[in-house]
Protein backbone atom coordinates (compact mmCIF):
# COMPACT_ATOMS: atom_id res chain seq x y z
CA UNK A 1 0.00 0.00 0.00
CA UNK A 2 1.05 3.29 -0.63
CA UNK A 3 0.58 6.39 1.54
CA UNK A 4 0.27 9.71 0.18
CA UNK A 5 0.91 12.71 2.54
CA UNK A 6 0.22 16.45 0.92
CA UNK A 7 -0.99 19.50 2.47
CA UNK A 8 0.59 23.48 2.50
CA UNK A 9 4.28 24.04 2.56
CA UNK A 10 6.83 23.54 5.49
CA UNK A 11 4.58 21.28 7.52
CA UNK A 12 6.50 18.53 7.99
CA UNK A 13 5.68 15.97 5.14
CA UNK A 14 9.38 15.36 4.26
CA UNK A 15 9.90 14.76 8.08
CA UNK A 16 6.79 12.61 8.76
CA UNK A 17 7.10 11.09 5.59
CA UNK A 18 10.83 9.43 6.72
CA UNK A 19 9.40 8.39 10.12
CA UNK A 20 6.80 7.23 9.19
CA UNK A 21 8.59 5.01 6.08
CA UNK A 22 10.52 3.72 8.79
CA UNK A 23 8.33 2.76 11.00
CA UNK A 24 6.57 0.60 8.55
CA UNK A 25 9.64 -0.72 6.95
CA UNK A 26 9.06 0.87 3.63
CA UNK A 27 10.19 3.21 0.93
CA UNK A 28 10.11 6.94 1.60
CA UNK A 29 10.06 9.05 -1.56
CA UNK A 30 9.58 12.78 -1.75
CA UNK A 31 7.81 14.00 -5.31
CA UNK A 32 10.06 17.15 -5.61
CA UNK A 33 13.25 14.77 -5.37
CA UNK A 34 12.00 12.73 -8.20
CA UNK A 35 10.80 15.55 -10.54
CA UNK A 36 14.54 16.94 -10.04
CA UNK A 37 15.85 13.42 -10.88
CA UNK A 38 13.35 12.67 -13.34
CA UNK A 39 13.90 15.87 -15.82
CA UNK A 40 17.24 16.49 -14.67
CA UNK A 41 16.98 20.23 -13.76
CA UNK A 42 15.60 22.20 -10.34
CA UNK A 43 12.00 22.99 -10.01
CA UNK A 44 12.40 26.40 -10.46
CA UNK A 45 13.90 25.69 -13.72
CA UNK A 46 11.54 23.51 -14.85
CA UNK A 47 8.74 25.58 -13.64
CA UNK A 48 10.23 28.70 -15.50
CA UNK A 49 9.63 26.55 -18.74
CA UNK A 50 5.59 27.06 -18.47
CA UNK A 51 3.57 29.96 -18.80
CA UNK A 52 0.93 28.63 -15.76
CA UNK A 53 1.11 26.42 -12.71
CA UNK A 54 -1.27 23.95 -14.38
CA UNK A 55 0.83 23.01 -17.41
CA UNK A 56 3.87 22.89 -14.91
CA UNK A 57 1.81 19.97 -12.73
CA UNK A 58 0.66 18.59 -15.63
CA UNK A 59 4.52 18.08 -16.66
CA UNK A 60 5.87 17.19 -13.54
CA UNK A 61 3.21 14.85 -12.97
CA UNK A 62 5.21 12.74 -15.61
CA UNK A 63 7.75 12.11 -12.87
CA UNK A 64 4.47 10.89 -10.47
CA UNK A 65 3.50 8.67 -12.62
CA UNK A 66 6.87 7.31 -13.36
CA UNK A 67 7.43 6.75 -10.02
CA UNK A 68 4.26 4.92 -9.31
CA UNK A 69 5.46 2.51 -12.25
CA UNK A 70 7.78 1.38 -10.22
CA UNK A 71 8.23 -1.86 -8.41
CA UNK A 72 9.87 -0.13 -5.64
CA UNK A 73 6.83 2.38 -5.01
CA UNK A 74 4.36 -0.07 -4.65
CA UNK A 75 4.62 -0.04 -0.84
CA UNK A 76 5.89 2.85 -0.11
CA UNK A 77 5.24 6.38 1.46
CA UNK A 78 4.97 9.70 -0.60
CA UNK A 79 5.33 12.91 0.06
CA UNK A 80 3.25 15.20 -2.46
CA UNK A 81 3.94 18.52 -3.45
CA UNK A 82 1.47 21.88 -2.07
CA UNK A 83 -0.41 20.68 -4.81
CA UNK A 84 -0.29 17.50 -4.60
CA UNK A 85 -4.07 17.16 -4.87
CA UNK A 86 -4.32 19.36 -8.26
CA UNK A 87 -4.37 18.72 -11.93
CA UNK A 88 -2.20 15.84 -13.16
CA UNK A 89 -0.83 14.87 -9.44
CA UNK A 90 -4.46 14.34 -8.63
CA UNK A 91 -5.24 12.51 -11.87
CA UNK A 92 -2.07 10.18 -10.84
CA UNK A 93 -3.10 9.44 -7.26
CA UNK A 94 -6.50 8.87 -8.22
CA UNK A 95 -5.18 5.46 -10.63
CA UNK A 96 -3.05 4.23 -7.48
CA UNK A 97 -4.25 2.22 -4.99
CA UNK A 98 -3.40 4.27 -1.27
CA UNK A 99 -4.04 6.28 1.62
CA UNK A 100 -3.77 10.40 1.34
CA UNK A 101 -3.21 12.13 4.27
CA UNK A 102 -4.18 15.84 4.02
CA UNK A 103 -1.49 18.29 6.59
CA UNK A 104 -4.09 21.17 7.03
CA UNK A 105 -1.88 22.97 9.47
CA UNK A 106 1.08 20.74 11.56
CA UNK A 107 -1.53 19.43 14.18
CA UNK A 108 -4.35 18.92 11.77
CA UNK A 109 -4.49 16.03 9.32
CA UNK A 110 -7.59 14.80 7.54
CA UNK A 111 -7.64 11.26 5.36
CA UNK A 112 -8.84 9.06 2.55
CA UNK A 113 -8.65 6.33 0.32
CA UNK A 114 -8.32 6.38 -3.17
CA UNK A 115 -8.04 3.45 -5.60
CA UNK A 116 -8.32 2.28 -9.42
CA UNK A 117 -12.27 2.44 -10.42
CA UNK A 118 -11.24 -0.24 -13.06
Amino acid sequence: MRVFLTGVGCVGKTTTGRALADLLCVKFFDVDDEIETFFEISIERLQARFLTVHSFRNEAAKALIHLLNRPDSRNSVIALPPSGLMGGYLRAVKKSDGLSLYYTTRRRISWRESGSTT
